[in-house]
């Protein structure tokens, strides 16, 4: 037998018929020439076209239908005789035809509005009385619409179950997404005091209790109280969404009298304008956002046998994956400005690299990674409570890494929550698993530049040292969608012995389409969870072979070699000869005090080369952060910018003595001549 959906473009309706066709049950809907079907599989369903309003065009709609569920309706703010031409008379037209077609059974989705919106409900059953006043016509044409499914329940030619959902909220809904954007921009907007008791019932619940009712032997002729069954204030609706959002999220409290006639003021205005304006406010929406709405589900779980399979935690995790998905779906038209100037100068001047995966796709043999036992990707949820805690601790920029990022398929959702909480973002990618598609999401999401890593002097020896035929033109094809998009792209190149005359490999980068690279200093060992290394022989270097490299690249740098960017300032590579030439480094390491490394585990490192470790991201306070005056590797994540961060603390410390009234000991700050390493630094770094 077939089961018709009836309002299969709406959100419950949708869900329904996908929940069904999933279970390979033969589904049919009634659609209507101008219903919006694209999130249905059209393959899996039958589709009658036409109206409810209209009983000539439901001729052999319900022919060999068993179950017949009633999702359709008119919502929000119009007309009366809009209203009532759905939700009474359609309703009607549908009752008449599956008793005409020996429909077994009809569940009518009604509301809890039935009940009063403006009243308090504490505690309230399927006994409560109907409303006796309303404040826009959806209320009595659900109540007129139930008391007509219910008659003819009563007639005995039909069983009819009448569903009472309260607010269905999640994916789709579009006050959700309301209520996720307001928070995403930092505000969270609560009508009175925001310690009512609201009323929710999340898509997937409501589903799961319309399955129910399609089934249950004993559920003939009786209504159903349908909610989440969990008590959550307004508040505590708002602080979930902040604490996955944005947890600088301020509260910004309205009162209720002043809501309620602001939405009557607009509901007016609305109408003189024969409802065009968007059902942005009403107040019915008021009321149901500031009353206390609590409702018992005991006859729900006696008869249907309801038990809410999703959790209210489980609810709003599952919402954010939605709200990003919404957010990088409709930013498309943003403009994202590369970023190239370093994240100190922009007021940002803590760091944290986050590997979102713990292995690579690809062989290179200069690291780990593809070695690696570990094949952990970091879970959304437990992203964004990391970077909530890098945030807390004064983390400005972020550089998702691996492994290989793209493994990890919430990258953009994770990116997307850095950049909206206030980060620079930054990814970076071998770039296999790219698709045209993901720069856009990049963008989206607000990532301000993506580094690929190259280091080989010829698409031969590149691809052979990465075990992947063709990558060099995968990564010609990656950096014209990036480019297109407005994302700023750059090379990572580790130091090794295939690379013997940089000005050359330089021609092959802007061969493959880089404007710019960043070289990184060979690591043959690591102290931390970090893989990205490799005891390897074409890694090793003398000092001297060390300094006659870096020459190279300064030679280059002074050149301004055809116009290609080289991103490492001139203070960190003269420091990199130093360290390898067993020279007293001229800045200290700022690893542990402004850059740390947090691994898939979500443990904060100090740095990569360091076992040191804080603990879990979120349990580590500021008071545990210092420096250490500590020259054990030349990691160039990590040391390239010493000088620009010697000026920070410069200026940081002299601010800190004109504050105590000591004049002298800050100019004496200001003064140090080293500074000028650090400004030097910023301005390549800017114009790299």
């Amino acid at each position: 037998m077939t089961i018709l959906v009836t309002g299969a473009s709406g959100l419950l309706g949708e869900r329904l018929v996908n929940t069904l066709s999933v279970q390979n049950k033969r589904v049919r809907i009634l659609a209507r020439t101008t219903s919006n079907l694209s999130n249905l599989d059209r393959s899996r369903v039958d589709v009658h076209i036409g109206d409810i309003t209209e009983r000539g065009s439901l001729n052999g709609l319900m022919d060999g239908i068993e179950t017949v569920y009633h999702c359709a309706g008119k919502l929000g703010l119009g007309r009366r005789e809009e209203f009532y031409s759905t939700n009474i008379e359609g309703t009607e037209n549908l009752l008449k035809e599956a008793v005409d077609s020996g429909v077994s059974r009809f569940v009518h989705v009604s509301s809890v509005a039935v009940m009063s919106e403006y009243l308090d409900h504490l505690g309230s059953d399927e006994d409560a009385p109907y409303a006796s006043w309303w404040t826009e016509p959806y209320t009595p044409s659900k109540i007129e619409g139930e008391k007509m499914a219910l008659r003819y329940g009563r007639m005995g030619a039909l069983e009819v179950v009448v569903i009472r959902p309260s607010w269905i909220w999640g994916p789709g809904d579009t006050n959700t997404a309301t209520l996720g954007k307001a928070v995403m921009s930092g505000l969270m907007p609560h009508v009175g005091s925001g310690d009512n008791i609201l009323s929710l019932t999340y898509i997937s619940n409501i589903v799961h209790a319309l399955l129910l009712a399609g089934k249950a032997e004993r559920a003939s002729g009786e209504i159903f109280l349908i909610t989440d069954g969990t008590e959550v204030t307004q508040k505590q609706l708002l602080q979930a969404f902040a604490n996955r959002l944005n947890p600088n999220a301020r509260e910004l409290s309205i009162p209720f009298s002043l809501a309620y006639q602001a939405a009557h003021i607009y509901e007016i205005m609305n109408r003189a304008t024969g409802w065009r304006l968007p059902d942005t406010t009403s107040r019915h929406s008021i009321c149901v956002g500031g009353k206390n709405f609590k409702f018992s589900l005991r006859k729900a779980g006696s008869i249907l046998g309801y038990r809410p399979p999703v959790s209210f935690d489980r609810a709003v995790d599952e919402t954010v994956k939605w709200l990003y998905d919404l957010h990088l779906e409709n930013n498309s038209k943003s403009k994202i400005r590369p970023l190239r100037v370093p994240a100190p100068v922009v007021g940002r001047t803590f760091m944290s690299h986050f590997a979102i995966s713990s292995w690579c796709n690809a062989k290179c043999v200069f690291c780990s990674y593809p070695d690696s036992r570990e094949r952990v990707l970091v879970r959304l949820d437990d992203a964004i409570k990391a970077v909530n805690a890098l945030r807390r601790l004064g983390v400005g920029i972020i550089s998702l890494t691996g492994g290989e990022p793209f493994l990890n398929k919430d990258i953009f959702r994770i990116a997307c929550h850095a950049s909206s909480v206030g980060m620079l973002v930054f990814t970076g990618t071998n770039g296999t698993l790219m698709e045209r598609e993901d720069a856009y999401k990049l963008r989206r999401a607000g990532v301000g530049a993506v580094w690929l890593s190259y280091e080989g002097p010829s698409d031969e020896v590149f691809e052979r040292n990465r075990g992947v035929p063709g990558l060099s033109e995968i990564i010609r094809r990656d950096l014209k969608w990036l480019r297109n998009v407005g994302i700023d792209t750059f090379a990572i190149c580790l130091l090794n012995r295939f690379i013997t005359d940089y000005r050359q490999f330089v021609d092959h980068l802007i061969d493959v389409g880089f404007d710019k690279v960043k070289f990184d200093y060979p690591m043959n060992h690591l102290e931390s969870g970090y893989l990205g290394f490799k005891d390897l022989a074409l890694l090793h270097y003398t000092p001297n072979e060390m300094e006659d490299a870096i020459q190279q690249i300064l030679e280059l740098k002074r050149s301004n070699y055809r116009d290609f960017g080289i991103v490492n300032p001139t203070a960190g590579l003269k420091g990199a000869i130093d360290f390898y030439k067993g020279r007293k480094s001229r800045f200290t390491c700022a690893a542990g005090s402004r850059i740390f490394y947090l691994d898939w585990n979500l443990n904060l490192y100090r740095c990569t080369k360091l076992p040191e470790k804080f603990g879990k991201v979120w349990e580590v306070t500021p008071e545990k952060l210092h420096q250490i005056h500590c020259n054990k590797c030349y990691y160039q994540g990590t040391r390239d910018y010493d000088s620009i961060y010697h000026l920070l603390d410069s200026l940081k410390n002299a601010g800190t003595l004109l504050r105590q009234g000591d004049l002298l000991g800050a100019l004496g700050h200001i003064a140090n001549r080293e500074n000028l390493s650090g400004l030097w630094s910023i301005l390549e770094t800017a114009t790299s």
